[in-house]
Protein backbone atom coordinates (compact mmCIF):
# COMPACT_ATOMS: atom_id res chain seq x y z
CA UNK A 1 0.00 0.00 0.00
CA UNK A 2 1.40 3.34 -0.47
CA UNK A 3 1.35 6.21 1.67
CA UNK A 4 -1.55 7.89 0.37
CA UNK A 5 -4.18 5.14 0.54
CA UNK A 6 -4.51 5.91 -3.03
CA UNK A 7 -4.44 2.32 -4.83
CA UNK A 8 -4.80 2.41 -8.94
CA UNK A 9 -6.49 -0.49 -10.39
CA UNK A 10 -6.28 -2.26 -13.76
CA UNK A 11 -9.11 -2.58 -15.78
CA UNK A 12 -9.09 -6.68 -15.36
CA UNK A 13 -8.54 -6.12 -11.37
CA UNK A 14 -11.21 -7.96 -9.60
CA UNK A 15 -11.67 -5.79 -6.19
CA UNK A 16 -13.40 -7.09 -2.34
CA UNK A 17 -13.70 -4.02 -0.55
CA UNK A 18 -14.57 -4.96 3.18
CA UNK A 19 -16.20 -2.03 5.33
CA UNK A 20 -17.09 -2.07 8.70
CA UNK A 21 -20.18 -0.93 9.47
CA UNK A 22 -20.30 1.20 12.54
CA UNK A 23 -23.34 2.69 15.21
CA UNK A 24 -24.11 5.84 15.91
CA UNK A 25 -21.19 6.27 18.69
CA UNK A 26 -18.95 5.15 16.09
CA UNK A 27 -18.17 1.70 17.51
CA UNK A 28 -17.27 -0.97 15.06
CA UNK A 29 -20.32 -3.65 15.68
CA UNK A 30 -18.68 -6.61 14.47
CA UNK A 31 -19.86 -6.42 11.06
CA UNK A 32 -18.74 -5.80 7.77
CA UNK A 33 -20.43 -5.37 4.47
CA UNK A 34 -18.27 -6.77 1.83
CA UNK A 35 -18.54 -5.90 -1.78
CA UNK A 36 -16.59 -7.41 -4.97
CA UNK A 37 -16.18 -5.48 -7.75
CA UNK A 38 -15.94 -6.84 -11.24
CA UNK A 39 -14.05 -5.64 -14.43
CA UNK A 40 -15.86 -5.35 -17.59
CA UNK A 41 -16.12 -8.94 -19.41
CA UNK A 42 -14.83 -7.12 -22.35
CA UNK A 43 -11.35 -6.27 -20.88
CA UNK A 44 -10.32 -9.96 -20.10
CA UNK A 45 -11.47 -13.46 -22.20
CA UNK A 46 -14.54 -15.44 -20.83
CA UNK A 47 -11.97 -18.25 -19.24
CA UNK A 48 -10.11 -15.79 -17.28
CA UNK A 49 -13.37 -14.18 -15.71
CA UNK A 50 -14.93 -17.18 -15.05
CA UNK A 51 -11.96 -18.30 -13.46
CA UNK A 52 -11.16 -15.66 -11.13
CA UNK A 53 -14.82 -15.30 -10.01
CA UNK A 54 -15.22 -18.52 -9.14
CA UNK A 55 -11.78 -17.99 -6.78
CA UNK A 56 -13.21 -14.75 -5.51
CA UNK A 57 -16.45 -16.55 -4.78
CA UNK A 58 -15.07 -20.00 -2.93
CA UNK A 59 -12.39 -17.30 -0.90
CA UNK A 60 -15.86 -14.94 0.29
CA UNK A 61 -17.51 -18.40 0.79
CA UNK A 62 -14.77 -19.53 3.28
CA UNK A 63 -16.54 -16.93 5.91
CA UNK A 64 -19.89 -18.56 6.26
CA UNK A 65 -18.08 -21.83 6.40
CA UNK A 66 -15.94 -20.88 9.20
CA UNK A 67 -18.93 -19.58 11.04
CA UNK A 68 -20.56 -23.11 10.39
CA UNK A 69 -18.05 -25.61 10.84
CA UNK A 70 -14.78 -24.50 14.23
CA UNK A 71 -12.55 -26.94 12.27
CA UNK A 72 -12.39 -25.09 9.23
CA UNK A 73 -12.24 -21.69 11.22
CA UNK A 74 -9.58 -23.32 13.57
CA UNK A 75 -7.69 -24.45 10.30
CA UNK A 76 -7.66 -20.67 8.92
CA UNK A 77 -6.79 -19.10 12.34
CA UNK A 78 -3.66 -20.88 12.78
CA UNK A 79 -2.55 -20.23 9.26
CA UNK A 80 -3.26 -16.61 10.01
CA UNK A 81 -1.48 -16.93 13.38
CA UNK A 82 1.73 -18.49 11.54
CA UNK A 83 2.19 -16.38 8.52
CA UNK A 84 0.92 -12.94 10.10
CA UNK A 85 2.09 -12.97 13.88
CA UNK A 86 2.43 -9.10 13.95
CA UNK A 87 -1.53 -8.64 13.94
CA UNK A 88 -1.45 -10.68 17.00
CA UNK A 89 -0.47 -10.07 20.93
CA UNK A 90 2.90 -10.38 21.85
CA UNK A 91 1.20 -12.23 24.83
CA UNK A 92 -1.60 -14.24 22.58
CA UNK A 93 -2.37 -17.79 23.53
CA UNK A 94 -6.26 -18.60 23.00
CA UNK A 95 -7.34 -19.72 19.94
CA UNK A 96 -10.81 -18.67 21.00
CA UNK A 97 -10.67 -15.05 20.61
CA UNK A 98 -12.69 -14.73 17.72
CA UNK A 99 -16.13 -15.88 17.68
CA UNK A 100 -18.25 -15.74 14.11
CA UNK A 101 -21.54 -16.03 14.75
CA UNK A 102 -24.55 -15.69 12.27
CA UNK A 103 -26.57 -13.08 12.27
CA UNK A 104 -30.19 -11.92 10.75
CA UNK A 105 -30.13 -12.80 7.18
CA UNK A 106 -26.80 -12.75 5.42
CA UNK A 107 -24.90 -10.98 8.35
CA UNK A 108 -21.83 -12.57 10.41
CA UNK A 109 -21.00 -11.26 13.35
CA UNK A 110 -17.38 -11.19 14.42
CA UNK A 111 -16.88 -11.14 18.55
CA UNK A 112 -12.71 -10.44 19.56
CA UNK A 113 -13.20 -11.57 22.90
CA UNK A 114 -10.26 -10.26 25.52
CA UNK A 115 -8.12 -11.98 28.51
CA UNK A 116 -10.62 -10.17 30.87
CA UNK A 117 -14.04 -10.62 28.62
CA UNK A 118 -14.46 -6.75 29.32
CA UNK A 119 -14.43 -7.45 32.98
CA UNK A 120 -10.97 -5.44 33.56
Amino acid sequence: MNDNHIMKYKVSDFVVKISPTFNKENNWTGEVDIEVMTPHKKNISKDVYVGVDRFVKMMLCSIPVMELDSKVQKTIFEYTYENYPEIFDEDYEDDEDVIIERGEGNIINLTFKSKTDGSA
